[in-house]
């Protein structure tokens, strides 16, 4: 009996071990990941200062933009030399959501669980729908994880709060050549009880698709916001987990204004 009992303390406590050995390793790699994030931040924040003491602006609010010799924004050219799947820049008005935007043209798996440099990554990327490209869809969907460290999409969420879309009801999405500005039109919970696939939405076949498409989206809104979208205007929807259900998805979709 008491061999019995030593040998189920020593596998609990050689269960606890391998558990505590887990979580750290698993909180180290997110440490990691965020400091690899931080110093991609840095290298664009740098430009960004560099860019506003070289071209000081009238109006303080709006950033100096200035253009490589291949036409592509300063501030991004350095990131793109080191990965040329980045295909813009997405920063979300009152959270930490400010990352580089990837993209690959063969689907939407390759940077969920991986870096900007490719590698293993916990964390993931931001990256945009395969099937979308700047010049002719009428919506560009972004994916991102809802990382409970609080970084990617988590704080997407905020605008499950009307509050919150009254004093940020805007975000910024530069593809690396132009800069664009969105205006929040909903904010919603997506399952398949509701069947709607917002993520097949790329390129409306007309009018009538379009339209179909905004209305779903302000049906499903958790507010009013008092906003609308007319055919010809391009949209942004952006997509996370909710961790509310396994298979719920929290999505904001805006309409580009600038």
């Amino acid at each position: 009996m008491k061999n019995r009992r030593l040998i189920v303390r020593l596998l609990s406590l050689l269960i606890f071990m391998g558990c505590a050995v887990y979580v750290g390793y698993y909180f180290l790699g997110i440490s990691n990941d965020n400091a690899e994030m931080s110093h991609i931040q840095d290298i664009v924040y740098q430009e960004e200062e560099k860019t506003a003491a070289e071209h000081p602006q009238e109006n303080e609010e709006k950033e100096a933009i200035t253009y490589a010799e291949n036409g592509m924004i300063s501030k991004y050219y350095p990131l793109y030399q080191q990965n040329n799947d980045m295909t813009g820049w997405l920063k979300v008005d009152g959270t930490n959501i400010d990352y580089p935007v990837m993209y690959v043209n063969d689907g939407n798996e390759f940077y969920l669980k991986r870096g900007f440099d490719k590698k293993k990554n916990a964390s993931g990327m931001l990256f945009m729908d395969y099937e979308c490209n700047f010049n002719d869809s009428d919506n560009l969907i972004i994916y991102g994880h809802n990382m409970r460290s609080g970084t990617m999409l988590a704080q997407l969420l905020k605008y499950k709060n009307k509050s919150f879309f009254d004093e940020n009801g805007y975000i910024s999405f530069d593809s690396l050549y132009h800069t664009g500005r969105y205006r929040v039109i909903g904010a919603f919970y997506a399952t398949k009880k509701e069947n709607f696939r917002y993520y097949e939405f790329v390129k409306a076949s007309g009018e009538d698709e379009y339209d179909s498409y905004v209305t779903r989206v302000k049906e499903l809104s958790l507010y009013e916001t008092n906003e609308n979208a007319v055919y010809g205007e391009k949209l942004l929807t952006l997509s996370t987990c909710s961790y509310n259900s396994s298979d719920e998805r929290f999505v904001v979709v805006a309409k580009k204004v600038e």
